[in-house]
């Protein structure tokens, strides 16, 4: 393999994960915050928006430690969520 390809099969791992991560994580966080705080500013179209570019953003740089949020999803999103409400 060259290092393009290598790179190459990095970037669709990359990117693959952070799809992942945004329909596990972000989505079903933003789901529960709806019910809890119905006025929380990321329920606005523009936090929304801007929140999930921000965390696609974050989750494809963080690359293979998106393994150990898997890990540990139940308790990543319970903490996720608490920051979010400032609990």
């Amino acid at each position: 393999m060259t290092l393009n390809e290598i790179l190459i099969a990095y970037l669709l791992f990359a990117l693959s994960g952070a799809v992942t991560m945004m329909l596990i994580i972000y989505f079903p966080a933003i789901k529960i915050i709806a019910q809890l705080a119905p006025n929380h500013p990321i329920l606005h179209p523009m936090g929304y928006g801007a929140g999930a570019v921000i965390m696609f953003v974050i989750f494809l740089l963080s690359g293979p430690m998106m393994l150990i949020i898997l890990a540990r999803r139940d308790s990543f999103l319970e903490n996720f969520i608490r920051g979010l409400l400032n609990d």
